[in-house]
């Protein structure tokens, strides 16, 4: 009989978010890989769970994908974060490579979800979003990134830390503009707080930060009004132009602020129309 990793998705702060079929799988296999042992024996212990535990992060990862792949052979393993879903926000998606190429079979084990819990409370439309998890920690790469998503049509789901929170509000400001944003704390646990606000109220409220934070940024307004402007009147005159420009050989970078400037049609759909020109040719 082959056995099975199971990716199993633990609580995300209340311990009682779980299901019954984690409970079982946890149970029954014969090892658990956890991100951090010490979290997750408080898991286990309130459950009466006695199954093996071993260390599996990003400083050991090379050393314990090996090991995982033997031990595999005397059973079932399971592999569990911290809190939410393997794979999401930590090196789980490795091993779950490592042991698809040898032939074995992986599992998923779903359950709770802080990107979709605070989406679920913020009140902003979420039929699609975008996740981009823990920005980075030095600031000038941090910025580049809320600059690549500074005109997304689409909510922005970020983590982040208590040491972080308020270096990446002011960028969010700065960079984002003053747009609505649901600040989520600590959920599901004792102190959960939840902030419904703009950008520039809450670094006049989060003055000492506790806890870890999930941030949901509302679209950007800028592309909403460019969706308005998005009339066939409109994007036939820009479709010309940029025929134009691709008669001359030059590249859309060079231009398509000007264009998003002068027609109010947004970047997005400059962009889309850009490929359909370089496809006709």
């Amino acid at each position: 009989m082959i056995n099975s990793l199971y990716v199993v998705t633990t609580p995300i702060g209340n311990l009682e978010d779980i299901t019954f079929r984690a409970i079982r799988i946890l149970k029954d296999v014969s090892l658990i890989a956890a991100e951090d042992t010490r979290v997750t024996r408080k898991l286990l212990t309130k459950y009466s769970i006695n199954t093996k535990l071993i260390s599996f992060n990003e400083h050991n990862k090379h050393i314990r994908i090996p090991k995982l792949l033997k031990e595999i052979k005397l059973g079932d393993i399971a592999i569990v974060s911290d809190a939410g879903t393997p794979g999401i926000n930590d090196p789980a998606a490795e091993l779950v490579m490592e042991f698809r190429k040898s032939g074995i079979g992986v599992f998923t084990i779903p359950g709770p979800s802080a990107v979709t819990a605070a989406l679920s409370i913020s009140g902003i439309v979420a039929d699609a979003f975008i996740h981009l998890g823990f920005l980075p920690r030095k600031k000038s790469v941090r910025q580049k990134v809320l600059k690549e998503f500074s005109h997304s049509k689409y909510p922005v789901v970020i983590f982040e830390s208590p040491h972080r929170i308020l270096g990446l509000l002011e960028d969010i400001n700065v960079i984002l503009g003053d747009r609505k944003i649901i600040i989520c704390r600590e959920l599901t646990k004792k102190f959960e707080e939840t902030l419904f606000l703009n950008a520039g109220e809450a670094l006049s409220l989060i003055t000492k930060p506790k806890g870890e934070y999930t941030l949901v940024v509302d679209a950007s307004k800028d592309e909403n009004k460019g969706l308005e402007n998005n009339t066939s009147q409109n994007l036939e005159q820009v479709f010309n132009q940029l025929n134009e420009y691709a008669d001359k050989g030059a590249k859309i970078k060079d231009f398509v602020n000007e264009i998003a400037e002068t027609t109010g049609v947004s970047k997005n759909q400059i962009y889309s129309l850009w490929l359909e020109v370089l496809k006709s040719r």
